[in-house]
């Protein structure tokens, strides 16, 4: 999938409605950590909160003909690092996307005001997402990722990516 062309750009308010019909979408409910559906007032607070974060950027992934098709997101963790996640529109995936959008975020994080290394928490039987971080840069499971995250739900793993090694 290479050549795949992505831009990430902040997300805002505005994008309230699809940022949560993407997380309620049920492939996405069923791959996330947290698979129950959230209600529409629930995520507006969430999504205000983010984006007054200073230890969240929240990105609107957008294909080459710049159509939202995904978001991507870092959390600073306070044991140091970014936790990362991101979640494909349903028509957007397969077709490379998301590993353009996490290369991009590898070179966001690179910044000297971003927190480094990136980790993702992967559920064991999320084969797509794992396929996606690995061909991204990312390497894992890591039991030192796994460490510095925290404790984990069974059944998953953390991938690790250094962007200021590379």
């Amino acid at each position: 999938m290479a050549g795949v062309a992505v831009r990430l750009r902040r997300a805002e308010p505005a994008d309230a409605e699809r940022l949560w019909q993407w997380r309620n979408d049920p492939e996405t409910r069923q791959a996330s950590l947290d698979g129950q559906e959230i209600p529409f007032e629930r995520h507006l607070e969430w999504l205000e909160a983010q984006l007054r974060s200073a230890d969240v950027a929240l990105y609107i992934i957008e294909g080459a003909d710049r159509r939202p098709c995904g978001q991507v997101r870092l959390n600073r963790q306070q044991q140091g690092g970014a936790l990362v996640s991101i979640g494909l529109a349903r028509e957007a995936r397969g077709q490379g996307l998301g590993v353009a959008a996490l290369r991009e975020i590898l070179l966001a994080a690179h910044r000297p005001d971003w927190a480094t290394p990136l980790y993702a928490v992967i559920r064991d039987a999320n084969a797509a997402s794992r396929r996606a971080f690995e061909a991204a840069g990312f390497t894992g499971p890591s039991a030192e990722a796994a460490a510095a995250v925290g404790p984990l739900e069974q059944g998953t793993g953390v991938w690790i990516a250094r962007p200021d090694s590379e």
